[in-house]
């Protein structure tokens, strides 16, 4: 989600302190997503995005049902995918 980033750094270079507080909680919340792993986490966002599967080749493996829906709600969080609720 590079445009997320992208806002905070004008919003912070613009010195809209307020905006770039904003931008900040929701990279903390997209950060989320890397919570049990860069490359799990990262396949497990872009598959419910529908940009492709989740498939990991080894050693890794993909995400439990608990850590999947951690990665939906982080994503629901900073809006960059609607998902259906709960």
């Amino acid at each position: 989600y590079p445009e997320l980033f992208a806002k905070l750094y004008e919003a912070a270079k613009d010195g809209d302190s307020a905006e770039a507080a904003r931008l900040h909680e929701m990279v903390v919340k997209f950060g989320k997503v890397y919570a049990n792993g860069y490359l799990p986490g990262l396949k497990c966002a872009l598959e419910l995005a529908g940009l492709c599967l989740g498939a990991l080749a080894e050693p890794f493996t993909p995400l439990s049902g608990a850590e999947r829906e951690a990665v939906a709600d982080a994503l629901r969080a900073v809006g960059v995918i609607q998902l259906q609720e709960k």
